[in-house]
């Protein structure tokens, strides 16, 4: 059976860095024996033809609302037809496939295929905090007054965001790993934790070619962080210059920040916002799972560290 490598993400784990490298990589995977699949063309916002195209592909077989575009059951099985006849072993990645709860579309998508799955995890309490970090610089591109909002950078935001967004059921990756091993025909699956001093050479891109057998040395790596954070200090700085000079201020320092993001500068920082003593108690719900977690694949504990 021909190989095939499927990278799941998820979120905040590196994913963009990757994907960058598998695109500006073209010519070193050949010579390895792999490519990054091209994929036709969808939608009207050029995506296909990104670093970021196979989210189009999680898209199409997604069993949630997804804002990417979809390709119909046609172009779909041209996609699989491609990559099936290609003497070359593909790799797929998408951050959304780690949202689905059925996998029955994409294990149609993977059949005749040895699949391995690559996924990155994040400590829970970590993976929600950036989770959050990310919205909110999303809110900041978007001059959203969302934003404005007198609980944003607390804990209290930070919760009511993974609430209202639904983010409590991806923290369960004893589930996520039980529905790939259960829904695809897996010849392996490599679970890895997202912490810089755990990855080969401290690097995600590093250690994602160490776990496909590729000379990292060949790839064109991204110069740094794809999908870098903004520091709290300014989000924070935002909701206090709106409670004490109101809106107009507050939508102008907005546009300032995004001014400095546009330049180039760089605005990452520290986004933590629980104590130690609310950290150990969320790390505590996921306790038994991470077990599992850790017993499996010798990896994520999920200890408070």
């Amino acid at each position: 059976m021909k190989k095939l490598f499927l990278h799941i993400g998820m979120q905040k784990t590196g994913t963009s860095s990757i994907q960058l490298m598998l695109h500006s990589s073209e010519e070193a995977l050949r010579k390895q024996s792999f490519f990054y699949p091209r994929l036709p063309m969808a939608g009207q916002d050029g995506i296909w033809k990104t670093a970021f195209r196979q989210n189009l592909l999680a898209a199409s077989l997604a069993d949630y609302p997804s804002v990417f575009a979809k390709y119909d059951p046609g172009q779909i099985e041209v996609i699989r037809a491609e990559i099936l006849s290609s003497p070359l072993v593909p790799i797929i990645s998408a951050e959304d496939f780690s949202r689905q709860r059925d996998f029955g579309r994409l294990k149609e998508l993977l059949k005749g295929f040895e699949v391995s799955v690559i996924v990155y995890l994040r400590r829970q309490d970590k993976f929600a905090e950036s989770l959050y970090n990310q919205r909110n610089k999303i809110l900041l591109s978007r001059m959203s007054e969302f934003l404005l909002d007198e609980t944003l950078v607390t804990p209290e935001g930070l919760n009511r965001f993974l609430t209202q967004e639904n983010y409590t059921r991806l923290l369960d990756y004893k589930s996520l790993v039980e529905r790939l091993r259960n829904s695809l025909d897996l010849c392996d699956i490599h679970i890895r934790e997202y912490e810089r001093d755990l990855l080969v050479g401290g690097d995600v891109c590093l250690d994602f070619c160490s776990i496909l057998g590729i000379d990292a040395a060949q790839m064109t790596l991204p110069k740094r962080d794809a999908n870098g954070n903004v520091d709290n200090r300014y989000f924070a700085k935002l909701r206090d210059i709106y409670a004490t000079s109101g809106k107009e201020p507050a939508m102008s320092f907005m546009q300032s920040l995004n001014d400095r993001i546009a330049s180039g500068e760089d605005l990452s920082g520290k986004y933590a916002l629980m104590t130690s003593e609310v950290r150990r108690a969320f790390l505590r719900q996921h306790t038994p799972n991470n077990t599992w977690i850790a017993e499996q694949f010798g990896v994520f504990s999920g200890g408070v560290g």
